[in-house]
C-alpha cells in the first residue's frame, strides 16, 4: 500500500520550486534609456528601490525607474516569487513544528494518569482503546503518529515512583536489507525535519552501519540538547526487523568514557 505524503513535505517541496529561480538568477539589466547596462543578481524589491548584487560580490542599491519597462515588470515578478516563497517555507516549517508537538506535550515527572489524561486529548495521535481496556494492558505501543508519512508508535518509559522518565516512538519495522535502502531513506527525512523543527544538532556522528545494530540495541544518529530536554535520533532492531527511533528524555547524556 503506498504511504500518504504528508502536508509538510508537500510543502517544503513546494518552497523549493517557488524560491529556487529567484535565487542565484545572474542577468543582465538594461537602464530606462536602453544605452547601459549591468550584469547582477536579483536580491530584492524595497517600494521603489532596488538591490541587486554584482559577480564580484558589490551590492548595488538605485531606484527602480531606472531600469527599463521590461526589467521593472521581471523585478517585480522575482519579488512576488521569492514573497510567496518565504511564506510557504514559513507555512512548512509551521507544519513540521505541528506533526513534532507529540513530544512537548508531556512533561517529565507526570504521573501515569497524568500522561493517560494526556493521550486521550492530544488530537495529533491516532490510535487508543477502550479505557477499561487501556488499565489492563498499558499504554505502550497502542497510540500512534504520523511523520512525513511514516507511522510511529509511541512508547513510555517510567521511573521506580511511577513518573515519566522517557518518551520514544519506534517507526514501522522494515527487513534488515533494506537497511541502508528505505530505512536509511525514511532516517533523511526524520533527520531534516528535527533539524527544521529544533536547528542543527549538538552533535552528529552520521547514519549508524549496518554492524554497529543487534537485536534489542538501538544507536543514536543525532543528539539535540534542549532546555528541558534531550532527543535522540537513530536505528535500532526490534524482533529481527530494522526500524527508525526517536527518544526523548529529561535526563542529561552522558558520552562514554574513551576506552584505554
Amino acid at each position: 500500500m503506498e504511504k500518504p505524503i504528508s502536508r509538510s513535505l508537500v510543502l517544503l517541496t513546494c518552497a523549493a520550486l517557488l524560491t529556487g529561480p529567484c535565487a542565484g538568477e545572474m542577468r543582465v539589466w538594461t537602464s530606462a534609456e536602453g544605452g547601459k547596462t549591468l550584469e547582477g543578481e536579483f536580491v530584492k524589491l524595497d517600494g521603489g528601490t532596488i538591490s541587486l548584487k554584482r559577480k564580484d560580490g558589490t551590492d548595488l542599491v538605485f531606484a527602480l525607474d531606472k531600469l527599463s519597462l521590461a526589467d521593472r515588470v521581471h523585478a517585480r515578478e522575482l519579488a512576488e516569487r521569492m514573497a510567496a516563497g518565504a511564506a510557504t517555507a514559513a507555512a512548512a516549517k509551521d507544519a513540521v513544528k505541528a506533526d513534532l508537538t507529540v513530544f512537548s506535550q508531556f512533561k517529565f515527572g507526570e504521573t501515569r494518569k497524568e500522561v493517560q489524561e494526556l493521550l486521550k486529548k492530544n488530537s495529533a495521535l491516532e490510535g487508543g482503546m477502550v479505557e477499561a481496556f487501556m488499565a489492563r494492558t498499558g499504554i505502550n505501543g497502542i497510540f500512534y503518529i504520523d511523520l512525513d508519512g511514516i507511522r510511529f508508535d509511541l512508547y513510555f518509559d517510567f521511573n521506580d515512583s511511577d513518573r515519566l522518565r522517557e518518551i520514544s516512538l519506534q517507526s514501522a519495522s522494515y527487513d534488515p536489507g533494506d537497511y541502508n535502502g528505505a530505512l536509511k531513506s525514511a532516517w533523511g527525512r526524520l533527520r531534516s525535519g528535527f533539524i527544521i523543527r529544533y536547528g542543527e544538532p549538538t552533535l552528529a556522528t552520521g547514519y549508524p552501519a549496518a554492524s554497529q545494530i543487534s537485536e534489542g540495541v538501538s544507536m543514536s544518529s543525532d543528539i539535540w540538547e534542549l532546555s528541558d530536554r534531550h532527543m535522540y535520533l537513530g536505528t535500532g532492531m526490534t524482533e529481527g526487523r530494522v526500524t527508525c527511533v526517536l527518544r526523548c528524555s529529561g535526563e542529561k547524556y552522558v558520552a562514554p568514557e574513551p576506552e584505554e
